[in-house]
């Protein structure tokens, strides 16, 4: 089971096919009731398949019966046939759940910062009360004060609305773009492609796995797709806590996926208050400089807030085709980056299931070390993705404010669009060439830390999660993976000169 074997599922078809297994791990005979205590055994060969819409499996309930063909005897194309048409039915309604449910969420996003816009709005009605505060320092200017105070709130409450407005431009396509960038949808997607492509090598595990997880998903369990099998796992042991532990810190990891979105609108949001600070000063200011005897401040101050907030909407065009271009890149390499670390989550979950029911004293180390390895192999796959992205829209957006405040060409910023582009597809595509590489190193590492006549649990749960995560860390930092995220985070596009 060397090369024939996909990647990392030879962890779980070595051990779940080709060990031999313990004696009290002897499939049961047909009649024979399965005990319902968690720490017995349960053998994936000897028990039925699911129901297509089980949402849970019980080893109490799992009795075979005489007509019917064991899990580990069917066939498995006819198996894996089954398995297709099961995730091909409740895809589309899935996915379509999942952008509703995330569109709901942007627009409740969108509405509380678009209520924080309008006070802020709503402020500069403060400036009303200007002349009360700047009548001791220009006595005798009260009528001034308050007429240059009112042209200064409605110039403001103007201003901020359609700085806003251009802010809601770029927020709105992020939101229309969302269900295709989301991490949660791309994951549950990257998910059922791996499934479907790989049907035939799940199909020991299939049935106490797989299939619970799709029928909980048909019937619009919101959890993630990874937790779901975690629970799954669980309860045939339920003596042993950390598939639960786990599950627990998938989702934790997934609250904080789901967030980057929002946090990448506040920091948009907060770019563009820091753009157009010194225009609003300048309209707070308005009155003082009134009452001091500037001639025609007024008319200067409201045609430089005018024409600096039509700036900054050309540089949110900008920034929107900028994005455009992130979106469409990122979706076209996500489920290239995601699958291979789903695949290894799957294998290392279904080779802890199979530990844990083999061995009644197993260890909750090498389960959860396994685990989270896995676990943290995968979010580090999609954060270099999701990272990258950021800080580079992130130095786009502030490179056309300069642009078209400061009238600094675009080709100024030459050494950025060069190496920060190659240095943004460099850390996109690295998990891809990263797990092309380590494939041979896993299987090796597989191949010569398993025995079959007296297996090392602890040695094949944990080396492999172990190697990815180590290798990849090391590997990144010495491939120049932090060089790039670096350089692209501190270039400094207001240090570049017009011309």
């Amino acid at each position: 089971m060397r090369s024939s074997v996909p990647i990392f599922l030879s962890t779980l078809l070595v051990v779940g096919l080709g060990a031999p297994m313990p004696a009290r791990a002897t499939a049961p005979e047909p009649a024979a009731e399965i005990p319902a205590e968690p720490a017995e055994v349960v053998d994936p060969a000897a028990i039925d398949a699911a129901p297509d819409d089980a949402a849970a499996v019980d080893p109490s309930a799992l009795e075979p019966d005489a007509g019917d063909e064991l899990a580990g005897e069917e066939d498995p194309a006819v198996y894996a046939a089954r398995l297709r048409g099961q995730i091909e039915a409740i895809r589309g309604p899935l996915l379509d759940r999942l952008a509703d449910k995330i569109i709901d969420k942007q627009a409740q996003k969108m509405d509380q910062i678009s209520s924080v816009l309008s006070l802020i709005a709503l402020g500069g009605l403060l400036l009303l009360l200007m002349p009360l505060v700047l009548i001791r320092r220009y006595p005798g200017k009260f009528a001034v004060l308050l007429r240059y105070s009112a042209l200064a709130a409605v110039t403001f409450v103007i201003a901020v609305n359609l700085f806003s407005g251009a802010l809601m431009l770029l927020r709105g396509i992020q939101g229309g773009l969302g269900s295709v960038t989301s991490p949660q949808v791309q994951m549950v997607e990257a998910t059922l492609d791996l499934l479907h492509e790989k049907a035939e090598d799940i199909a020991p595990m299939g049935p106490l796995i797989i299939e619970p997880t799709l029928a909980q998903l048909g019937q619009g369990s919101d959890e993630p797709l990874p937790v779901i099998m975690l629970e799954n796992v669980q309860k045939f042991r339920n003596d042993m806590q950390v598939f639960s532990t786990v599950a627990s810190f998938f989702k934790s990891v997934s609250w904080v996926l789901a967030y980057i979105p929002v946090v990448l609108t506040l920091l948009t949001g907060v770019l563009f208050f820091l753009a157009i600070k010194p225009t609003l000063l300048e309209i707070v200011r308005l009155p003082g400089r009134a009452a001091g005897g500037e001639a025609g401040v007024g008319r200067v101050v409201v045609k430089q807030t005018l024409q600096r907030i039509g700036r900054e909407f050309l540089a949110t065009l900008g920034v929107i085709g900028v994005l455009v271009a992130l979106t469409l890149l990122a979706a076209a390499l996500t489920t290239y980056v995601l699958q291979p670390a789903l695949e290894a989550f799957i294998a290392y979950l279904s080779l802890a299931f199979i530990y844990v029911q083999i061995e009644a004293d197993a260890s909750s180390f090498a389960v959860l070390a396994s685990l989270v390895g896995v676990t943290l192999f995968l979010v580090f796959n999609l954060v270099a993705v999701v990272v990258a992205s950021a800080l580079y829209l992130g130095k786009s957006q502030k490179i056309f404010q300069r642009r078209f405040h400061d009238e600094v060409p675009l080709a100024a910023h030459r050494r950025f669009w060069r190496w920060g582009t190659i240095g943004l597809l460099w850390v996109q595509l690295f998990p891809i060439a990263y797990i092309t590489a380590a494939k041979p190193l896993v299987e090796w590492l597989i191949d010569n830390t398993f025995d079959p006549a007296a297996p090392n649990w602890g040695l094949v749960l944990v080396s492999g999660p172990a190697l990815l995560v180590v290798l990849f860390v090391i590997t990144f930092w010495l491939g120049r993976g932090l060089g790039a995220l670096r350089f692209i985070a501190r270039y400094r596009p207001q240090d570049v000169l017009a011309g």
